[in-house]
């Protein structure tokens, strides 16, 4: 077997997570969102806006990431799916719960 190296991830993570996307983004075409156990433990993306860095991510501050915590601006891993609505998006590595877009977010807020 040829060695591969896998950019940015190791090999079984990069498969776990390819898979949950695959599966969530199947779900999401079939009409179900996330399930509300999906999102209970998804971090809040507040003052976010969708940004294109390759491959188009979101901006915003982050409350509760697993990884992350509480930071007032980050850049997600890019994003596969947004709710029509503005409740949730789903990025390579997870769900997020979104709060107020930019645009709706005010200045001083």
């Amino acid at each position: 077997m040829p060695h591969i190296h896998f950019i940015g991830d190791h090999r079984d993570r990069m498969l776990v997570k390819s898979r949950a996307l695959a599966d969530d983004l199947a779900r999401i075409a079939a009409g179900d969102g996330p399930t509300p156990a999906d999102l209970t433990d998804a971090p809040l993306l507040d003052r976010w806006l969708i940004g294109v860095s390759l491959q188009p991510v979101l901006y915003g501050s982050v409350v509760d990431h697993p990884r992350l915590g509480t930071r007032p601006a980050i850049r997600t891993t890019p994003v596969f799916a947004i709710d029509g609505n503005g409740l949730w998006a789903r990025t390579w590595s997870r769900y997020y719960r979104l709060g107020r877009e930019f645009n709706d977010a005010g200045s001083n807020q």
